[in-house]
């Protein structure tokens, strides 16, 4: 399992994620040949929320979704999966492509899910080497889909998540994870294998 370390800022306008570990997302299971580099930055800001920002070497991405709610794992996406209580295998679904057209859902497996896009947001980030995401899940929105309480996210908590970056209909097919997930086919939805994430 993998560990990635969450470090903590004052404030989102203090967040410096050229200071913010990389977690690559570089297992590319179940289709090869096409890889873009890709990664994922986590920060925390107390009593605010978790900013999570994704980023992919991806120059011309297919991007045919703009509304909230859209199945934008069918075009270019970045997502993020995570399991706030670590108990619980209850967990959250962040998925866009690069027009921010943003699909969140929560429930314990694909089978369960319920529509929570309009809780979250997600700012799009375009430069001359790629495509990425900024996306915004704020405490009382953990707090009331998660049975956890803000002032549990001190150093030293664990929680669990997963990154991904995927194309179902793209030109090149690919499913790209952090975390592997021990699956004979592509299967995102599978909490068991988040890898673990720790607030320095």
């Amino acid at each position: 399992m993998a560990d990635y370390p969450v470090k903590s800022f004052d404030s989102k306008k203090s967040i410096d994620f050229l200071s913010v570990p990389k977690a690559l997302i570089c297992n590319f299971k179940w289709e090869k040949g096409y890889e873009p580099f890709s990664y994922a930055q986590v920060a925390l800001v107390p009593d605010d929320g978790f900013y999570v920002r994704m980023f992919s070497a991806e120059k011309d991405p297919l991007a045919r979704f703009t509304e909230k709610g859209s199945s934008v794992c069918l075009d270019s996406a970045l997502e993020f999966f995570a399991r706030f209580d670590p108990e619980n295998m209850r967990y959250v679904n962040l998925e866009t492509n690069a027009n921010a057209a943003l699909l969140a859902q929560c429930g314990t497996s694909r089978h369960d899910r319920i529509d929570v896009s309009e809780r979250f947001d997600a700012e799009p980030i375009r430069t001359g080497d790629g495509w990425g995401v900024l996306f915004t899940l704020k405490m009382d929105v953990i707090e009331d889909l998660f049975s956890v309480d803000r002032n549990d996210f001190v150093r030293g908590y664990s929680f669990y998540a997963n990154f991904y970056k995927c194309g179902d209909e793209t030109a090149f097919p690919h499913f790209g994870m952090w975390n592997e997930v021990d699956s004979q086919i592509p299967d995102f939805h599978r909490p068991e294998f988040f890898g673990r994430l720790v607030i320095e």
